[in-house]
């Protein structure tokens, strides 16, 4: 499940877990958790300039080096401690990583100079953007050998931001005509999601029956939150704002996401 509204939560020192925060640093931030309670984030230092990832489970903190650069953090974490995230290379590029074994894995780019790890799931596969050789940024999937490029919906762009257990990744491309629309990856395939009537539309979480979750633009302008479950875009409307995202979806149905400033908690009928 992802962070509601805040998609990061930070805990400065004191109160920070002991070997978390470099030596002399101040703060530090989680941005994801497995069953076990294991945490992976970016703790900075002092001046807050350089980070370093963390695995934090519970009394005992493993920190991966960076692969020769000054920087690295840890955005998610499978159930059998994997962490995914992205560290800067000697050349001062950075690059998507897997933390497994006690090591940390480059794994590389689409041909261009950098890329990031967005979710990691439990079999180990990774997704998230890496720029290619001809300058576009496009989503990948990384299963144990090479970086596959997902391409994009006929767009310049895309972005793979999470992963089920599966193998089916979801995100947002560019499209044709400068929009970006949600779209899920399953089969070899790129599906457009579409909208809701409007122009845009962005996929932030996929659950292991393929249900989605993320928010769209309205033909009102308004951008709502949407689940799609194999057929369409179904407006989960809003709490009397005007914007609104869903940000997670369980794999018992739950949908979290924000509405203005105020969390929410959607609980879908029986389908």
């Amino acid at each position: 499940m992802n962070p509601v509204c805040a998609q990061t939560s930070s805990i400065m020192d004191p109160g920070a877990p002991a070997g978390v925060i470099f030596p002399g640093g101040t703060s530090s931030s989680g941005y994801g958790t497995n069953d076990s309670g294991h945490v992976p984030g970016p703790a900075y230092d002092l001046k807050g300039y350089k980070t370093n990832a963390f695995l934090y489970a519970g009394e005992k903190t493993t920190i991966p080096r960076t692969r020769g650069g000054a920087n690295s953090r840890g955005y998610r974490i499978n159930h059998s401690g994997q962490a995914a995230g992205q560290a800067d290379t000697p050349g001062g590029q950075h690059h998507a990583f897997l933390y497994k074994d006690g090591k940390m894995i480059d794994l590389g780019t689409l041909g261009g100079a950098n890329s990031s790890a967005d979710d990691i799931n439990d079999s180990g596969q990774v997704v998230g953007q890496s720029d290619t050789r001809g300058g576009q940024h496009h989503a990948f999937l990384y299963s144990g050998e090479k970086m596959i490029d997902l391409g994009t919906l006929g767009g310049a762009n895309s972005r793979g931001a999470r992963i089920n257990g599966s193998g089916h990744v979801v995100g947002q491309s560019d499209t044709p005509g400068g929009q970006h629309h949600a779209f899920l990856y399953k089969d070899g395939k790129m599906i457009d999601l579409g909208t809701l009537g409007g122009a845009n539309s962005s996929a932030f979480d996929i659950n292991d029956s393929g249900q989605v979750v993320g928010s769209s633009d309205t033909s009102s302008g308004q951008s709502h939150a949407f689940f799609y479950s194999g057929e369409k875009m179904i407006d989960l409307g809003t709490l009397g704002g005007g914007h609104r995202a869903a940000y997670g979806i369980d794999n018992s149905g739950p949908i979290v996401g924000c509405s203005k400033e105020y969390a929410f908690l959607f609980m879908p009928a029986e389908r």
